[in-house]
């Protein structure tokens, strides 16, 4: 029996970010579709106003008269973003926060690049809060590490235009994620600036933002990936998702999704109306091995290491040793979580590794999250396998990303 599920993806919170900050540092903002309902997408849409505010006095703004504080939740993009974005607008006085989940991951190279270029930056530990003064930046040539984070990068770029002299940024090994640089680089160019990104040389000009009429934000392909697991472990289950984009035109790295979830024997059909669908095709075997580098994708290894795991498909996922970085140390999450489901899993250094190995399954576990949606989301699926089901300990925090995730869920059951 065939089951049809009409499924709204979020729009991606990585364009949504890019394109928000870019947009709050041009003259004539644009007017943004499809933001995602999520609360990384909130935190920092309330808050760009403050960089407006602040670069147009003659606008409205919360941070007349004085520091205005913001706060930028969990989200690791939202909060860098806006700490460089903020040290750039000249008359801009800010404290800027974040959760304590957040103040757990590294934000110190980041700052100290700001630093260097002569911003003024100070909080009391090192970690937010940070008290920000804005001020012109000369910019011009720097060195930085970005074996962390693709994010430090990104910020630095989208503030760049800002500088007297942009900037011509030199990355001192191959980038982790370095999909989203480029993602960055091609979001900025819609909004008029000029970067290029040419291996590990990055050229932003000090050319000002010029935002078009509109900009449309695209549907999550790391959302989707969800989508691709609960049809990867359910044939017969067939999705219809509106605004995914076809890999070869999508500014995502993780349209990717398609590709590796296509080896697993989940088709995408993109039609004519703009929908794609997501189903299990019978005819395509399953590989009893895969080693997969995923390095320029870590937002897809939850769901696929879930669902290879449940496929009985052995696998070596490599170079992912910033997912220990992340909302928690997603490395030891999905080996701890993927056990209390009978799949015995190692990381080492910078990689997933399962040979089919099981242990027992004791009752019904429940699902330590630690506060990460994408652990919630990887693991529900595998409810449907286990003699008594499974609990997720904090069902809300899927509100970070996809809001909609358990509506979705429930109808593909």
């Amino acid at each position: 029996m065939t089951v049809n599920v009409s499924a709204s993806l979020p729009g991606s919170k990585s364009v949504a970010a890019r394109a928000l900050t870019a947009n709050a540092l041009s003259p004539e903002p644009a007017r943004l579709v499809n933001l995602p309902d999520c609360e990384d997408t909130r935190r920092l849409a309330e808050n760009v106003p403050l960089l407006r505010g602040a670069l147009h006095p003659d606008e409205a703004s919360p941070a007349s008269g004085g520091r205005a504080r913001a706060f930028l939740g969990s989200g690791g993009a939202s909060f860098r973003f806006f700490l460089a974005a903020a040290a750039s607008v000249p008359g801009l006085r800010v404290e800027a926060d974040c959760s304590d989940q957040l103040r757990r991951r590294p934000v110190g190279p980041l700052t100290e690049a700001l630093r260097g270029l002569g911003a003024h930056i100070s909080s009391a530990d090192g970690k937010a809060p940070f008290l920000i003064s804005g001020s012109r930046l000369a910019g011009g040539r720097m060195r930085m590490n970005a074996d962390v984070s693709s994010q430090f990068v990104s910020a630095l770029m989208l503030a760049a235009p800002m500088w007297g002299q942009g900037m011509r940024l030199t990355l001192e090994q191959e980038p982790v994620s370095a999909p989203y640089i480029e993602m960055t680089a091609r979001v900025m160019r819609r909004f008029g600036a000029e970067a290029e990104v040419v291996g590990r040389e990055i050229h932003v000009a000090p050319v000002p933002y010029r935002a078009p009429q509109e900009f449309e934000v695209e549907a999550d392909w790391s959302a989707a990936s969800y989508l691709y697991e609960m049809a990867a472990l359910s044939p017969g289950l067939r999705f219809s998702a509106s605004g995914l984009l076809h890999p070869a035109v999508s500014l995502q790295g993780d349209s990717r999704c398609a590709e590796l979830f296509g080896r697993l024997g989940v088709a995408t059909r993109f039609l004519a109306d703009g929908t794609a669908g997501i189903f299990r095709d019978p005819r395509v075997p399953l590989p009893e091995r895969v080693e997969w580098d995923l390095g320029g994708q870590p937002d897809l290894v939850p769901a696929l290491a879930a669902t290879l795991c449940a496929l009985g498909v052995r696998f070596r996922i490599g170079g992912i040793g910033h997912l220990r970085h992340k909302e928690s140390d997603r490395l030891s999450a999905l080996v701890s979580e993927l056990g209390k489901c009978g799949h015995v899993l190692q990381a080492d250094g910078g990689s997933l590794t399962y040979e089919g190995e099981m242990c027992a399954v004791r009752g019904k576990p429940v699902i330590d999250t630690r506060g990460d949606h994408r652990t919630a989301m990887s693991i529900a699926p595998l409810a449907g396998r286990l003699p008594c089901g499974l609990e997720i300990d904090d069902p809300r925090v899927v509100d970070k990303s996809f809001p909609g995730y358990w509506d979705l869920f429930a109808a593909a059951r």
